[in-house]
């Protein structure tokens, strides 16, 4: 058995430490390092290419925000790919570490970052404007003028779109609009006809629907109230043709206000007002065409939004009353 001098021994094992603690070293070194200097998160920066620039212009837009390096490069691998021409305008989100193939291909396939526009049930076209305004996609004076000229009030359908930060106002009326003749399909045209009534007047009678009904289930039992009334030739004193009159909401209305001379106050005209008071939602058209089968009258409405119908006058007093009772309480 060959032994190792007790030096040569003792020279390894200093070495032998030496390299443990090297190790260590280095990983304690990369633990603080990484806990110190965490990685920075990857930065997206948002870009708009406006409908018209070239790929020359969109070159020098991309490094001006320093997602490229090369403008010279990009316009190679443009021109290479033969994608001069199918280069689409819209709201893009890059970050740096894409690359100039991978920012090309979103261009190329055009996936632009969408903007959630949500038009709730029972907007008048007045409040549609406002919102559009606010979520900077378009002018709101632009978007009235429109509505008003083409009579859209009614048939801006409430939904939630999908649009870019390039849609102008009168795309997002057509997209509106459109949505509300699918809805208004083949089925309820035919139906509208079976209860002679023209679309508008189903629209204008599913307006009334929508700002009195708060309650879902209770729709089809206010559209039988106002079909009721026009069958027998009655007033339709609806509270909610008296708002749009005004002009304004208000919280409780006086006897002043249902005087207001407004073709759209029904408390003094006869018949369904001149044209829809705001945008309803499906749910809404179809009661107007499907109102429930009732001898109901009257509605008045109980302290939690929803509402007590009733067949003949002095029970509807009644029902007034015991809810005027409540509110003094």
């Amino acid at each position: 058995m060959i032994k190792i001098p007790r030096i040569e021994f003792l020279i390894k094992l200093k070495n032998t430490k030496r390299n443990i603690f090297f190790v260590l070293f280095v990983f304690l070194a990369v633990i603080t390092l990484f806990f110190l200097y965490p990685r920075q998160p990857v930065i997206s920066k948002t870009v708009v290419i406006t409908s018209g620039m070239s790929a020359r212009d969109i070159a020098h837009l991309l490094k001006k925000h320093e997602l490229i390096t090369n403008e010279t490069f990009f316009l190679i691998l443009t021109k290479i790919r033969g994608a001069q021409d199918a280069l689409q305008a819209g709201e893009y989100l890059f970050n740096r570490k894409m690359g100039a193939n991978s920012i090309l291909n979103k261009i190329i396939k055009g996936e632009i970052e969408y903007i959630k526009l949500t038009i709730p049930e029972g907007y008048t076209y007045r409040q549609i404007a406002e919102l559009i305004e606010e979520k900077k996609l378009g002018n709101k004076e632009n978007f009235l003028k429109e509505v008003e000229d083409k009579e859209l009030q009614g048939y801006l359908f409430p939904e939630t779109y999908l649009v870019h930060s390039q849609t102008d106002e009168k795309q997002i009326i057509q997209m509106m609009n459109e949505k509300f003749n699918k809805v208004f399909d083949t089925e309820l045209k035919k139906r509208a006809k079976e209860i002679r009534l023209t679309e508008k007047e189903v629209v204008i009678l599913a307006s009334m629907i929508e700002k009195e009904a708060k309650d879902d289930e209770e729709r089809s039992l206010v559209s039988s109230v106002f079909h009721n009334r026009l069958k027998r030739g009655w007033l339709l004193e609806s509270c909610a043709t008296v708002q749009y009159a005004l002009g304004r909401h208000k919280p409780k209305l006086t006897y002043d206000d249902l005087k207001v001379n407004s073709p759209y106050n029904t408390y003094i005209h006869p018949g369904l007002p001149p044209g829809p008071i705001c945008n309803p939602g499906e749910a809404s058209i179809r009661a107007a065409l499907y109102p429930q089968d009732s001898d109901a009258l009257f509605f008045v409405t109980g302290e939690d939004g929803t509402h007590r119908f009733s067949k003949y006058y002095k029970e509807h007093l009644r029902k007034k009353r015991k809810k005027s009772r409540k509110t003094l309480q």
